[in-house]
């Protein structure tokens, strides 16, 4: 039996901090940051069952493109992606009722809508990137067991390698890695060739940790975009810089779910340049993203 202390229960039967019983979700889930962007989602829902808000966390379950799909905001970082991937599991593979695992597993696909920072000067704003790989600076997979593929070690291994020829070495973290589905990649080459497919760099934090300054504090990391730029991996560049795709790739992998994350470039960190329209932006990002997630 998992503790009391472990698996917290409201007094209603939810989970803690997204405040959802089992029969609130759906087994396909679409992740967004702000919780705003969950209503905006909500109003493409042909019926909505349940509405959910407790924190950050704003949660719509109903029909969307003739399916169950549940949508939930998680707030910025990977902290918050540690909560919510792992109450989403409990959701769905523990007995509350017993607080045990249940026999079967239940595996979840889900979808991040985010939006980013682009890397390379040739991908302008306003452009959507998937992530084929992530790179987690964030450190939240360093506190669990869980298989690593080769590919994911090398890619570990050809990063370290790089940031010491960049002269950006001892770093600050240490780097993990995580993967989307190659049943979904084959789909978004097939379906949606304007999508550009490459490494995000998921960093812990807005500014510094993604080489931000306002002229306050001296980083460490100086010109992290742009020594980001030149790092490839088997013919794949990073692309974009954003806060929460290593730990959804990530802790899906770990639990057996499916997860990818779709991104809109906001702010080209190589030009610096900032998006005219981040509403027509965020709006291309739901409908694309949305219409991609039907096909899975």
């Amino acid at each position: 039996m998992i503790d009391f202390s472990e698996l917290i229960l409201t007094n209603t039967g939810a989970i803690y901090h997204l405040n959802l019983t089992p029969d609130m979700i759906a087994n396909k889930i679409i992740l967004v940051g702000d919780p705003d962007r969950v209503t905006k989602i909500g109003k493409r829902m042909s019926i909505v069952h349940h509405e959910v808000q407790h924190r950050e966390f704003h949660t719509l379950t109903g029909i969307l493109n003739g399916e169950p799909v549940s949508v939930i905001s998680t707030g910025i970082g990977t902290d918050n992606i540690d909560i919510v991937l792992t109450e989403l599991d409990a959701l769905v593979n523990i007995d509350f009722n017993t607080r045990t695992l249940k026999p079967h597993h239940t595996r979840l696909k889900i979808l991040r809508l985010g939006t980013c920072g682009g890397v390379q000067a040739d991908i302008p704003t306003g452009s959507l990137v998937y992530s084929k790989f992530s790179i987690g600076s964030d450190g939240l997979m360093g506190f669990y067991h869980y298989p690593k593929p080769h590919v994911l070690e090398n890619l570990v291994n050809s990063f370290t390698d790089f940031t010491q020829t960049q002269g950006i070495s001892p770093l600050p973290f240490i780097p993990y890695a995580s993967s989307s589905p190659e049943n979904w990649l084959t789909i978004l080459y097939e379906k949606y060739p304007h999508i550009h497919t490459g490494i995000t760099f998921t960093g812990n934090g807005f500014y510094g940790p993604q080489g931000r300054s306002l002229g306050r504090i001296e980083l460490k990391l100086n010109d992290l975009e742009k020594k980001l730029e030149q790092f490839t991996f088997q013919h794949d560049r990073i692309l974009n810089i954003e806060m929460e795709t290593s730990g959804i790739l990530g802790m899906a992998n770990a639990l057996g779910h499916e997860a990818g994350s779709l991104s809109v470039i906001l702010a080209n960190r190589s030009q610096k340049t900032f998006h005219s329209d981040v509403e027509e932006a965020v709006e291309k990002l739901i409908d694309t993203g949305i219409e991609l997630f039907h096909q899975l």
